[in-house]
C-alpha cells in the first residue's frame, strides 16, 4: 500500500504538470502516450532490465516508475519488509513534489476561470 500511495501521488502531480505545460487537450494526449511508453520502455515494465542495451538501462534509474517496479518487486516477489520500500517510496514523493512545484509554478491560472453564476 505504501508504494501504491507514493506512486499515486507521484504520478498525480506529473499529470498536473503536464496539465500546467501543455495548451490544449490534443498536445497532452500526445505528450502523455508518448512519454508513458518511453517512460515504460526505459523504466522496465515493457521488457526486463537485463534485455535492454547498455545505454538504455542507465537512462531509467532514477525514474519514477522504475522506482515504482523496484518497490512492488521488492514487496510481492521478495518478500521484503516495509524498510525495504522506504527509499522507493520517499524518493517517488520527492519526485511528486518536484513535479507539483514545478506544475503550480507553470500553472496558468488566468486561463482557468469559469463562471458558475
Amino acid at each position: 500500500m505504501l508504494v501504491g500511495a507514493a506512486l499515486g501521488v507521484c504520478l498525480v502531480a506529473l499529470g498536473f504538470l503536464l496539465t500546467a505545460v501543455c495548451r490544449t487537450v490534443m498536445q497532452l494526449n500526445a505528450l502523455s502516450n508518448i512519454g508513458a511508453l518511453v517512460f515504460a520502455g526505459i523504466g522496465g515494465a515493457l521488457t526486463p532490465l537485463s534485455t535492454l542495451p547498455g545505454w538504455a538501462r542507465g537512462g531509467g534509474a532514477g525514474h519514477p516508475q522504475l522506482l515504482g517496479h523496484a518497490g512492488f518487486r521488492s514487496v510481492i516477489l521478495d518478500g521484503a519488509s516495509v524498510g525495504a520500500v522506504l527509499l522507493p517510496c520517499a524518493m517517488l514523493l520527492l519526485f511528486g513534489v518536484g513535479f507539483g512545484l514545478v506544475a503550480a509554478r507553470r500553472f496558468r491560472y488566468a486561463e482557468t476561470k469559469t463562471s458558475w453564476a
